[in-house]
């Protein structure tokens, strides 16, 4: 590390209680000021594993019955967000289709015949109702296709703690580091200044002037003393 780098290190750190304060100031602002406008995000989940009727299934090996299961999972994706499900939502829990759209992710695991659905928003009971009313309008929209149903591995619930309850603990940190980085600045601002002023004599510019020269005080006193 040469010697510029070192400098400007101490300059950063030169005041602590300058960065302490800003660390202090920006976090306090930001806790409450996130804390004012927090939203909770809750979400409800369930998983389901696809399969193909036996009357089917019989009729094929079981890698062709397996491949097939895997493909009916991309099916059963696409229907679980058809209007025709969500439309059926909507009508019993009251709320939009357009809304469920963007509170609803089907998620299809790669190589498998599991699928996970979820749904978010600002209550635990009401993610956890609309996903009851996602699971039963596409079970009886799978009643009408031949061929096609799933079990639910494990029942729709809800967790009681915001998946978004840590996100003011993270624009705390920033805010934090922040603080210490302005803090940081201005040290190294004021730092160079009281070098550069240090730096600077009484007589600094006094002979910038070459054609002017100092006068001893002796010689100025005898001047002074001559009348004309």
């Amino acid at each position: 590390m040469n010697e510029i780098s070192k400098k400007y290190i101490k300059l950063f750190f030169s005041r602590i209680w300058l960065l302490a304060l800003l660390m202090a100031v920006s976090a306090g602002a930001t806790y409450f000021a996130y804390k004012n406008s927090f939203e909770p995000i809750y979400e409800a989940r369930i998983k389901m594993m696809i399969a193909i009727n036996d009357k089917y299934a019989n009729e094929v090996n079981i890698f062709d019955s397996i491949r097939s299961s895997q493909m009916a999972v991309v099916d059963v994706s696409q229907i679980a967000s058809s209007e025709e499900v969500l439309s059926g939502v909507e009508k019993e829990c009251g709320i939009s289709q357009h809304v469920l759209e963007n509170s609803i992710t089907i998620n299809a695991i790669p190589n498998s015949r599991i699928i996970e659905a979820s749904i978010q928003t600002y209550s635990p009971e009401l993610a956890l109702m609309l996903l009851q009313s996602l699971d039963k309008n596409l079970y009886a929209k799978l009643q009408e296709i031949d061929g096609i149903t799933y079990k639910v591995l494990n029942r729709p619930y809800a967790d009681a703690t915001p998946i978004n309850s840590n996100e003011y603990l993270i624009f705390t940190g920033l805010a934090v580091l922040g603080g210490i980085f302005l803090g940081g600045l201005i040290n190294i601002v004021i730092g160079e200044s009281v070098l550069v002023n240090k730096s600077i004599t009484p007589f600094d510019g006094f002979f910038e002037n070459e054609n002017i020269l100092p006068v001893p005080a002796s010689k100025k006193a005898k001047v002074e003393g001559v009348k004309l």
